[in-house]
């Protein structure tokens, strides 16, 4: 006798598609929302040093195959130190920044497939409201945390990178928030 993994019956995969795609929403805010922290920290850094940005000290001690490497990456850093904070602040940028063409494009192809194939699909009045309560309470909690982790800093250092991110998460925050109550006050536009 074999055993053969059940697999779920198309109908039913399609049902849960059309009545749950919405969700991909929460993604691509996700991924916009720290793309744009990215841009906005890397502006800060800009301003105010990468050290406002990485958040590292200065003090570090590396070996000498390891400065040698970050030398490499960071030419104008004098020293091992200041080569591994240039090499962290540019990570912490560049890894954001990717974040936002990947949210774009799943931007378009989400518009792309509910254009397509979910033409009909019809979001449910409580799969939205679940959907906006999780965007409030995702991207609330991450604010409050990042936020309060800014207020706490005693230093500038790595001050931007939790200060934008906090920003940018409650201003997804009031988005949703917006949005749930022209939810609650109307039908779904």
């Amino acid at each position: 006798m074999s055993i053969v993994a059940a697999r779920p019956h198309p109908f039913v995969l399609s049902a849960l598609i059309r009545r749950y795609h919405s969700f991909t929403v929460l993604v691509i805010v996700g991924l916009i929302a720290v793309g744009v922290s990215g841009l906005v920290t890397g502006g800060l850094g800009r301003i105010y040093g990468k050290d406002a940005i990485a958040g590292d000290t200065l003090s570090a001690h590396l070996s000498a195959a390891r400065c040698a490497d970050l030398r490499e990456y960071a030419p104008a850093a004098t020293t091992c130190s200041q080569a591994e904070l240039f090499h962290h602040a540019d990570e912490v940028v560049m890894y954001r920044v990717a974040m936002l063409p990947l949210g774009l494009l799943l931007a378009a192809a989400y518009w792309f497939a509910r254009r397509r194939w979910l033409r009909a699909a019809t979001e449910d009045p409580a799969v939205r409201t679940l959907r906006l309560g999780l965007g409030v309470g995702a991207f609330g909690l991450a604010s409050v945390a990042l936020l309060g982790t800014a207020a706490g800093h005693a230093s500038t250092a790595g001050l931007a990178r939790n200060l934008s991110d906090g920003l940018i998460a409650l201003a997804v925050t009031l988005a949703f928030i917006i949005a749930a109550s022209r939810s609650a006050a109307g039908p779904a536009s």
